[in-house]
């Protein structure tokens, strides 16, 4: 499988792409969301992104709602990386249209927990490293 990493950190995209290797998973690295949406149509096909929330330029949320609006890229697993850790945050990514969310800092285990449940199922994890979601709609 494949997957973008879109994070403005180096080191964090660096630890990502060993992740992903280490799994075997391959994995293309993007510093934005505007160098992810490029990357998504330049060097596509891509399975999924894991997408950090706090960006320069268009967040991660931000590209979540542009990848859904477009036909061509809303089958794409999205996971959202933060190091925000309350429920509203979390909340606020699902209804962006987040397929998983983790917050920092991360293992390797955590990693392929969320990329093995996100990719083989269509439904959201909603209540992966969120605690007590909020049951409304």
């Amino acid at each position: 499988m494949r997957f973008l990493i879109v994070d403005r950190s180096s080191i964090m995209r660096w630890c990502l792409k060993s992740y992903l290797d280490q799994i075997g998973f391959e994995s293309i690295e993007a510093l934005d969301g505007e160098e992810a949406l490029t990357k998504l149509s330049t060097e596509g096909p891509f399975h999924g992104a894991i997408v950090n929330w706090d960006m320069p330029g268009m967040n991660g949320i931000e590209f979540i709602r542009t990848v859904r609006s477009n036909a061509l890229t809303s089958a794409l697993k999205l996971v959202m990386l933060t190091e925000r850790n309350d429920v509203e945050s979390a909340i606020q990514a699902f209804r962006a249209g987040a397929d998983g969310y983790l917050t920092k800092p991360v293992t390797l285990d955590m990693i392929e927990d969320i990329l093995n449940r996100t990719t083989r199922t269509n439904s959201v994890d909603r209540h992966h490293q969120t605690p007590n979601p909020d049951p409304r709609p």
